[in-house]
């Protein structure tokens, strides 16, 4: 019965996150234009071309020169929590501070400190029922 029940809240979960307007905004592919580090700007290039991708079905994957990490995501309110596949990786939290249909802005912090980042969509995702991207018709 425990198992099942914890079956409906994912199921209950990943379907109000493809329903939300939040996650509708979210969902698509974003290059990660720069991040402030420390106090330090670097941009797309010296960050090794770096892109973040959410899918309308709560996945994520994080993509930096040729290597991907992925995993699943959650929200509540501004938060968006990413949980890697990759054991023991830390959970990440990202404070939205923008996001609408050309941009997003996030801050990470941790105890190592904080990193602000500035992203511009380049798709709004994958149309599975066309089999390719929506922003290239």
């Amino acid at each position: 019965m425990k198992k099942f029940f914890a079956i409906l809240c994912l199921i209950s979960m990943s379907i109000m996150a493809s329903t939300s307007p939040f996650a509708k905004k979210l969902v698509g592919v974003w290059k990660i234009q720069s991040m402030d580090i420390k106090g330090v700007k670097m941009m797309h290039e010296q960050l090794g071309l770096p892109y973040i991708e959410f899918n309308d079905e709560g996945g994520f994957m994080i993509k930096v020169s040729s290597s991907a990490e992925k995993g699943r995501y959650s929200f509540k309110g501004n938060t968006v929590t990413l949980r890697f596949v990759v054991p023991k990786k830390p959970l990440q939290k990202m404070i939205i501070s923008r996001l609408d249909d050309k941009e997003m802005d996030y801050t990470i912090s941790d105890s190592s400190g904080e990193v602000k980042a500035v992203c511009y969509r380049i798709t709004t995702g994958f149309d599975k029922d066309k089999g390719k991207d929506k922003d290239k018709d």
